[in-house]
């Protein structure tokens, strides 16, 4: 049993693209390797100092053998030999950086296998152009974030599509907090200049624009519209009555 694990194991790591978890004191970060090439996703402190997604050319191949790989999956990690150790064993040369947004909150081991694909098209991409004999960083990168961002607002539009649907199944306080919720993606995320946005808005607004949630709307309106006049507390406004929702008498 041990030997097929093993044996799997060791195939998935010579794979011609690997991906790979590595973890340390508290933080998650991943590595994704095709021919000579490394890129590492660490979009923590490190990441913000260095570079959320780094591009690496590595000069040391011959280290990057499945026991090499195995040793950071299943042994206990520090901060040092994920940073100096793990550039100077590879010889890692830098190549470039792909601009990644860097997380602020949440769940750094999503946060970095989400910048993994990414990182996996640009990494793809420029090695079918190493193929072709024609190298093209600029392209490659423009390719690669542009299926991403399609990728992240399909991710999002897909989670505030769950959120509207729970709520029909909800108790009365758990679509209230899903109210809430979804009154904070409208307030923070949505912009009246974007069409889909606009279309985004509607769809939150469909669940919480009915008179029910309006207080929870009116709390934005109040500091950010009727007290600051602020341009976000106007871009809601906007959007409200976009949707239909007449805000002159809230007060």
């Amino acid at each position: 049993k041990h030997e097929e694990h093993t044996s799997r194991i060791n195939t998935i790591l010579t794979s011609p693209i690997v991906i790979v978890p590595v973890c340390f004191v508290g933080h998650a970060i991943s590595l994704i390797q095709v021919g000579s090439t490394i890129v590492r996703c660490d979009r923590g402190e490190f990441g913000r100092e260095h570079g959320n997604v780094i591009v690496y050319r590595v000069t040391n191949k011959a280290a990057l053998t499945p026991s090499f790989y195995k040793e950071y999956l299943f042994s206990t990690n520090t901060l040092e030999k994920v940073n100096a150790e793990l550039e100077a064993r590879l010889g890692l040369k830098k190549m470039t950086t792909l601009p990644i947004e860097p997380q602020i909150t949440g769940n750094c081991s999503w946060a970095n296998i989400e910048a993994a694909l990414v990182a996996s098209l640009y990494v793809l991409n420029m090695s079918e152009n190493q193929k072709k004999q024609t190298i093209d960083i600029g392209g490659a990168k423009d390719r690669a974030m542009q299926l991403y961002h399609e990728w992240i607002r399909w991710d999002q539009d897909r989670a505030i599509e769950q959120a509207i649907s729970d709520m029909k199944e909800a108790s009365e306080g758990r679509r209230k907090t899903k109210a809430a919720a979804l009154a904070a993606v409208l307030f923070q995320r949505c912009d009246y200049n974007d069409e889909r946005d606009i279309d985004r808005a509607h769809k939150i607004l469909s669940a919480i624009g009915q008179e029910q949630y309006h207080y929870i709307l009116k709390v934005y309106y109040k500091y950010f519209f009727d007290i600051y006049r602020s341009d976000v507390g106007k871009n809601l406004v906007e959007l409200l009555e976009d949707y239909g929702i007449d805000t002159t008498h809230w007060k």
